[in-house]
Formats: C-alpha cells, sequence, structure tokens
C-alpha cells in the first residue's frame, strides 16, 4: 500500500480552539511585521503630499475661526475626540495645520492595519494583503484623510474596525471577553465621536454575525440578546443626540443636496444614490466635495433601477455560495443606509461617507482577486498591481486638490461648473487674493443660478464696496438683508453707506437691527454711540 497522503493543517486561525486562540491577534501581528511595515510605508508615501495642506471648506470656521480650540479646558468640556485634539493641536502648535494632517494620516494607517488583521481573521493574508493596500490607496478616501474635516469619518471606521475584530473574534471562540471589547469600543464611539454614521455599525455587525453563523457553537436567545445591545446603544445614542439631530435635519432640508436640480422623488433618489456609489468605488476618476446635479435619461434611470435591484439579488446569490462574502459584499451598501433615510440627514452624496464602504468594498475585491489567483498566480498579482498603481496615482493628484481653498475650488469647478456653492466658493477664493474682479464674475454667475441665498447677495455686495461701485453694493447688502434679517454685517455695511449719504435716521436703525442679530458686535455699538451723538447734536441746532 502506498503512504497515506498528508494534508498539511491550513495556516490561520482555528475557530474550534479557544485556548489556541487567546494570542492569535497577537501572533498575527508578530508574524506579519514585513507586511505591516510595507503598508505603513507604502500609506504614507502616497499621502505624503497631503501634509502641507492648507485649512479649507469646513477647516476655517472649525478651527482655523473658531474660539473654542483656543481654550483646552472649553474643548473638553465637550467630550469630543475631534474638539479635544484640536484644542490640544492649537495649543501645542497654533494655527499650523500640519500636526491636524499627520494626525489624519496615522488614522489613516490605523485603519489600514485593522482591515489587515479583521481580514486575515476572516479569510487570509493574501486577501488581507491586497484588501489593505486596495483601501489604503483608494482615492475615494482622500477627503477623509486629506481634509482636515473628514478626520470623523476616519474615526468612525477605525472604532468600526476595532468593534469587528473583537466582535468576530467573540464568535471564533465564544469568549465573552471579546464581546464585552467590542460592545465597549462601540459605547466609547457613541459618548465621544457622536458622529451620526455609528449607527450603522449594528446593522454591519448582524451581517457579519449571520455570515460567521458556521462558527456558532449554538443558537439560542444569547445570540438575539448580543446584537440587541448594539441596537439599544444606538438607540439611546439617537434619543440623546436629539437636538443635534433635529438640527442636522432642519439644515439639511434648507439646503438639500441631492444630486438633483430639484428634489427628487425617494423612489428614483434610492437607485441613484446606490449606483452613484458604486460607480464612485469601482471608477473613482471625478472626485469632488459637491456632486454636480444630474439630469435622468430614460436610459441612465434604467441603469440605476437594475443595479439597485441586481445589488441585493446578486448579494443572496453569493451569500448562498459563500456567506462570509456575501456578507462583505452586502456591508458595501449597508454601510451607506443613513443616505437612504427618507428623512435628511446627509447628503446623497459624499466622498467621505464612502469611507467606511471602501472596507467592506476592498475586502471584496481582495477576495476575487485572490480567488483568479488560484488559477492564475501571474495575472492575479498582474491584476492588483494595476489596480493598485492607478489607485495610488489618483490619490497623490486628488490631494493636491485639497492643498488650498483655490486649488479645491478650481479642481470642483473643472467638475461642476453650474453649482451655485463651486461657484460661490471660487468667487471667494479671488476675493481673498484682491482679484475683485473675477470675484465679481462667479459672485454673478452664482447669483444667476440662485439669487435667494443671502450670504451670497452680501459677499458680492462687499466686493462691490471694494471696488467703489457703492450703488450696486447698498443693492445686494438690501437684498441679503431682506432675505435674512439676522445677517449683521449686512445691515452694519448698510447703516455705513447710509451715514455716508447723510441719512442718519435711516443708518441708526440699520444698526440697531444689527446689534439685535449681533448683540456683542463692537463695531456696530461704536457706530450706533457716534452717530447717535451727531444726530442729538444736530437736533439740538
Amino acid at each position: 500500500m502506498g503512504k497515506r497522503s498528508q494534508h498539511k493543517k491550513p495556516m490561520g486561525l482555528n475557530p474550534t480552539d479557544p485556548e489556541s486562540n487567546s494570542k492569535s491577534l497577537r501572533v498575527l501581528i508578530t508574524n506579519n511585521k514585513a507586511t505591516i511595515v510595507f503598508l505603513v510605508l507604502f500609506t504614507t508615501l502616497i499621502y505624503l503630499n497631503s501634509l502641507n495642506g492648507q485649512f479649507v471648506s469646513d477647516d476655517i470656521p472649525s478651527f482655523r475661526d473658531y474660539d473654542l480650540v483656543r481654550s483646552i479646558p472649553k474643548a473638553f468640556s465637550f467630550l469630543m475626540v475631534q474638539k479635544a485634539l484640536h484644542a490640544v493641536s492649537y495649543s501645542l502648535f497654533g494655527l499650523n495645520p500640519i500636526p491636524l494632517h499627520i494626525l489624519s494620516l496615522i488614522s489613516h494607517i490605523l485603519a489600514v492595519l485593522l482591515l489587515f488583521i479583521l481580514t486575515s481573521l476572516l479569510f487570509n493574508k493574501k486577501t488581507a494583503s491586497f484588501a489593505s493596500f486596495l483601501f489604503a490607496s483608494h482615492p475615494v478616501n482622500t477627503e477623509a484623510v486629506a481634509w482636515i474635516s473628514g478626520f470623523n469619518y476616519i474615526a468612525n471606521t477605525i472604532a468600526f474596525l476595532l468593534t469587528a475584530i473583537f466582535f468576530t473574534k467573540f464568535r471564533q471562540t465564544n469568549m465573552n471577553k471579546y464581546y464585552i471589547a467590542s460592545l465597549t469600543i462601540y459605547i466609547l464611539t457613541a459618548a465621544f465621536i457622536r458622529l451620526p454614521w455609528l449607527i450603522t455599525t449594528p446593522f454591519l455587525l448582524l451581517i457579519l454575525d449571520f455570515s460567521l453563523s458556521h462558527l456558532k457553537k449554538q443558537q439560542n436567545s444569547k445570540t438575539f440578546l448580543y446584537q440587541t445591545l448594539f441596537f439599544m446603544t444606538a438607540l439611546l445614542f439617537t434619543i440623546f443626540m436629539k437636538s443635534s439631530i433635529s438640527d442636522r435635519i432642519y439644515y439639511m432640508q434648507a439646503s438639500p443636496q441631492t444630486g438633483f436640480a430639484y428634489k427628487p422623488p425617494y423612489f428614483i433618489n434610492i437607485p441613484f444614490i446606490i449606483f452613484t456609489q458604486l460607480k464612485t468605488l469601482l471608477f473613482p476618476l471625478q472626485l469632488t466635495l459637491y456632486y454636480p446635479n444630474v439630469t435622468l435619461t430614460k436610459f441612465s434611470f434604467l441603469a440605476m433601477i437594475l443595479t439597485t435591484v441586481a445589488y441585493p439579488i446578486s448579494a443572496l446569490f453569493i451569500y448562498i455560495k459563500n456567506k462570509l462574502l456575501g456578507g462583505v459584499f452586502l456591508m458595501i451598501i449597508a454601510s451607506q443606509i443613513i443616505t437612504y433615510s427618507p428623512i435628511s440627514l446627509a447628503s446623497s452624496l459624499a466622498d467621505r461617507y464612502l469611507y467606511l464602504a471602501t472596507v467592506p468594498f476592498s475586502i471584496f475585491i481582495a477576495f476575487l482577486i485572490n480567488k483568479i489567483g488560484y488559477k492564475n498566480k501571474a495575472a492575479a498579482y498582474s491584476i492588483c498591481t494595476i489596480v493598485i498603481v492607478l489607485y495610488s496615482l489618483r490619490t497623490v493628484l486628488r490631494n493636491s486638490d485639497w492643498h488650498s481653498s483655490e486649488t479645491l475650488a478650481v479642481s470642483h469647478a473643472q467638475i461642476n461648473k453650474q453649482d451655485y456653492k463651486v461657484l460661490s466658493d471660487l468667487a471667494q477664493v479671488y476675493a481673498e487674493k484682491k482679484a475683485y474682479s473675477q470675484a465679481i464674475y462667479y459672485y454673478e454667475k452664482a447669483r444667476a443660478i440662485n439669487a435667494d441665498i443671502a450670504e451670497g447677495r452680501y459677499n458680492l455686495g462687499v466686493v462691490y464696496y471694494m471696488l467703489g461701485r457703492v450703488t450696486e453694493a447698498e443693492s445686494e447688502f438690501r437684498a441679503a438683508v431682506k432675505l435674512n434679517p439676522n445677517l449683521s454685517e449686512a445691515s452694519y455695511n448698510l447703516a455705513v453707506i447710509e451715514n455716508d449719504k447723510g441719512n442718519t435716521k435711516e443708518a441708526i436703525e440699520l444698526l440697531i437691527l444689527s446689534l439685535k442679530a449681533n448683540p456683542n458686535s463692537p463695531k456696530a455699538k461704536e457706530a450706533l454711540e457716534v452717530i447717535s451723538s451727531k444726530e442729538k447734536l444736530k437736533e439740538g441746532n
């Protein structure tokens, strides 16, 4: 008789041996030091040109011009990670954006490494390596990494990855300490990050749990209890944040960003969002902070409907063939459930929202590439290398868009030339550079698109005034005050113009209106005092 064939025990985790798994995370990291070091160097290299970026967009009101970050005690009193980090950065480095960019890069690297660990637990080292490099280099992640204000989306994803890692370990070992760690991380995320997107975590864990059902020792009431505690935490978070969520809903309703020139019916908006999100993940070519409005054709609408219908069917088919892969595939869209809500909590489209979706997307694509490798290793490595190189080049280019307000505005204008916000931002850039003629050109184009935004009319009035076009400036200031009486600067500037014209009574009325909107304005108080004194002297004579 010939020798009995000897099958090598597959390398990886043994889900049936809790004792050997107790050190598996440490062993996994130790055994993959070279890969981890290479991932760190690779991620640093492709984001190196993001470190010299200036404050742009929301960075300006949330850090550069935000008084709260000047005080560590006040910032820490909010018990929010981002505010605390901003205050510490200001205390140590002042108004220097570089430390905050370094923080974002380090956080992204941490997310990459956690993805490697999670994928190693779920699949194998090769799939984990492919997935980590794809996630590290995916261009859609640049908005969260290169933009200081995108930090919370990285932090939320890090928290999810940690939660998922410990939950997976819990299912593999049936050791409660891992479940407690997973739930604790989620509770801390809700307490100190407070990003509405953490509501998606229980849904993602539920999918993961079903995908790991082959590891469960037994089905019992505890299975439902384990999931219920995550959902209860999400519910308590929603109740606690009710006021902030209500404010967010009001803001979104006042300025909807749906991707359409009008607010579409819900049944049209959902296919559009799903189709665009998948397209952006697959082909991240045109990336922008403000996605352009679209006009649907019959063909494009049909494509969106077919994609939306085909996605869950495909997920079910994959799940039947491979539970774990089917779960990962479903997580791509499940991670974006907030954008599908009939109540507007978020813009329909934003690259930073897709940071979390890039996690399951990268794992899914890596699995497919690895599958090809079983039949043709050279083809698999070639495909992976080509994709990573293309992604990396696009990421480096996209990083440069975030260098300054000007480069960001110009990049958006190249994609979306007829969007009010894009034109207004571009005008603001030129106004700050004192290129007033160009600023007026873009402000007027923005006004032609939407003349009912008070801030836009006010900004145009300021530029007119700087060029000595006082009559046109007055017209814009009056339009701004009519649209928003609480815009104190517009009332103040009108008061200055009226006082220069000798209309002191009207100037006084406008200053009172300005102070009603902003009672702490020192220049308005001083102007009211001076003009009132002159008016009294005039009446006395």
